[in-house]
């Protein structure tokens, strides 16, 4: 299995225990005194196996997918001569996001409701399968070149580049970096 098919599968992992979870909440899970009936056993609300099984499944489709794969495919994807300062950037980004979705969940929770949240969650990773499936390339056992040929052929990057047929190489646009991190490419080379 490629890396990419990973990637997708688990994200679709992801997204059926976010809707899972925000199905429980929707339902609701059971009202707490319900349950207490003086050391009976009570039986358990549907929607908290719904909630667990769901909060399994974004473990489980975390760990296949997000938890490895994005420092791996970042890894290959960036050329040697900028491969760590584009992984301390791209860790840099990473962290915010997760810096912005951890202090903003209780507010949103408490504005639209955890299932909302849940389901926004969700719906977020489910864009982020179109991204990968339009703009990432299986990078398993392959060159640096095969890899920049197949960027080219993605749909992300052939309507995102302004109607060219073609994208810069990612090696030559890095490996011309100045040290100050502007860009000098010669106009012959862009031809």
């Amino acid at each position: 299995m490629g890396r990419k098919c990973l990637l997708l599968s688990g994200m679709g992992t992801i997204v059926i225990g976010q809707a899972c979870i925000a199905l429980a909440f929707y339902f609701g899970m059971g009202d707490e005194d319900e349950n207490d009936n003086n050391n009976e056993e009570a039986p358990q609300h549907p929607g908290t196996l719904l909630a667990v099984g769901g909060a399994l499944l974004v473990v489980m489709g975390y760990s296949a997918s997000f938890g490895p794969l994005t420092w791996l495919l970042t890894s290959e994807l960036f050329p040697a001569n900028i491969r760590g300062r584009a992984l301390g950037s791209s860790t840099v980004v990473t962290y915010i996001f997760a810096s912005i979705t951890t202090s903003t969940f209780l507010s949103m929770e408490s504005w639209v409701g955890s299932s909302a949240v849940f389901a926004l969650y969700g719906g977020v990773t489910l864009l982020g399968m179109v991204f990968v499936w339009g703009a990432v390339p299986d990078s398993g056992n392959k060159s640096a070149e095969e890899i920049d040929a197949s960027l080219c052929t993605m749909w992300w990057w052939r309507h995102s580049n302004g109607g060219r047929s073609e994208l810069r190489s990612t090696s030559l646009v890095f490996s011309t970096l100045g040290q100050e991190g502007t860009m000098r490419i010669p106009e012959a080379e862009l031809t």
